[in-house]
């Protein structure tokens, strides 16, 4: 396990070194031992955001953690609003591989997370004083959505949480559900799917088109197969609509294609593909290609 450690650790500092010079606590001095600590601590956080999340940007990412004084216990959230779902997330890093490995999220830090106050707009904890600024940013994005109530709150654990019972952890968050990405989780769900391209590999793909001003825009037909019946949509779909959902999900999308697309880009068929969309006022694009299939739960 040491070397995976060493991987995550070189990830962790490349995360960190996306940050703009004035983000001091990313950046801190060679010979300042606990801002390292703290720096690699954040850019856990980040990975997260970026692989599970797929917030590509530095500084986005940087807006959902409220990590510091009076945080109530969150380090870090995200309003998945694809899926209706709100993760409140509590991390731990540790700076061995050792203890990285073994060591659990003591008791002490899982009882700090005051879901409820958190999530039911108290402006301070349970001792009585203010959360800080970027946990009151978070209320304010929960107040103004909408639809609030079709929205699953889910507490997630970024580090180990080892000999306690599904009863006592939910008793410690306020019997919310709860994930846990302990270091086997974050080797193989984080810093893999990192490794091999894909970088954000989110547990399910949500893909919305707009279809409504287009006329008769699909057809579909139940169809025998070898695996059972199923219902096949054709529908026709602007380029820049598949442009917009690679663009966000790149090689997540294709993680079950044998061609994945990052080992075939430098081939010629793709520039030609890149000319009959870019290089060509007329749709002839429509024509030379044959569509693309995904296979999904629901339609």
């Amino acid at each position: 396990m040491e070397h995976q450690y060493d991987t995550l650790v070189k990830i962790l500092d490349r995360l960190r070194n996306e940050s703009p010079d004035s983000y001091k606590s990313y950046l801190p001095e060679k010979d300042d031992t606990d801002g390292l600590v703290k720096a690699r601590s954040l850019a856990f956080i980040h990975l997260l955001l970026k692989v599970k999340f797929g917030i590509t940007n530095f500084l986005e990412r940087h807006q959902h953690i409220t990590d510091g004084t009076q945080d109530g216990g969150l380090d870090a959230y995200f309003i998945d609003d694809e899926i209706n779902r709100v993760y409140l997330i509590q991390s731990k890093f540790r700076n061995n591989a050792k203890n990285f490995i073994n060591k659990s999220i003591g008791t002490n830090e899982l009882i700090r997370i005051e879901v409820a106050r958190i999530t039911q707009g108290y402006e301070d904890d349970s001792k009585g004083v203010a959360f800080n600024s970027k946990v009151k940013e978070f209320q304010t994005k929960l107040r103004d959505i909408r639809d609030i109530a079709k929205y699953k709150f889910i507490v997630l654990f970024l580090g180990n949480v080892y000999n306690l019972s599904d009863e006592q952890i939910r008793r410690f968050i306020d019997n919310s559900n709860y994930e846990i990405y302990d270091a086997k989780s974050a080797y193989e769900n984080l810093i893999f799917p990192l490794a091999s391209g894909t970088y954000y590999d989110p547990d399910e793909i949500t893909i919305k088109l707009e279809l409504g001003k287009k006329e008769s825009p699909q057809l579909d037909q139940t169809v025998e197969t070898d695996f059972g019946q199923f219902n096949v949509t054709a529908i026709f779909v602007p380029t820049r609509e598949i442009g917009r959902v690679l663009s966000q999900y790149k090689n997540a999308i294709l993680k079950y294609n044998p061609r994945n697309f990052l080992s075939f880009k430098k081939q010629s068929v793709n520039a030609d593909i890149k000319k009959s969309i870019v290089d060509q006022r007329n749709n002839n694009f429509a024509i030379l290609n044959n569509g693309i299939t995904f296979l999904s739960e629901e339609i």
